[in-house]
């Protein structure tokens, strides 16, 4: 890809690896249950899940944060669950990061 050249020319002569962190959105939410993606729909006030895009703005009333792109609300359930459950950082007891 393009970007990742440009990328690697800048940092160089470090070196970078890209990965993935999840498939495509339509094919994450697919492996959802009937019941999160109809949790999904309400907080995002969409009535299809395929309405989806990582730009729709969401909310959960019942907690304080303000409407949040789903982009931005994949990122801490990617930090708080995936990553914190990988085999690498087994040994630690705290996950810590910091938006800026």
């Amino acid at each position: 890809k393009a970007y990742q050249e440009e990328i690697r020319n800048i940092v160089a002569p470090a070196n970078i690896t890209f990965f993935l962190d999840a498939p495509p959105l339509i094919e994450l939410l697919e492996t959802f249950t009937a019941e999160q993606k109809n949790e999904v729909q309400h907080y995002c006030n969409v009535t299809s899940y395929k309405n989806l895009t990582w730009e729709t703005l969401c909310r959960d009333p019942t907690i304080w944060y303000p409407v949040c792109p789903l982009r931005y609300l994949w990122q801490a359930e990617w930090r708080s669950k995936h990553l914190w459950h990988h085999p690498a950082l087994k040994e630690y007891r705290y996950l810590m990061w910091w938006d800026s």
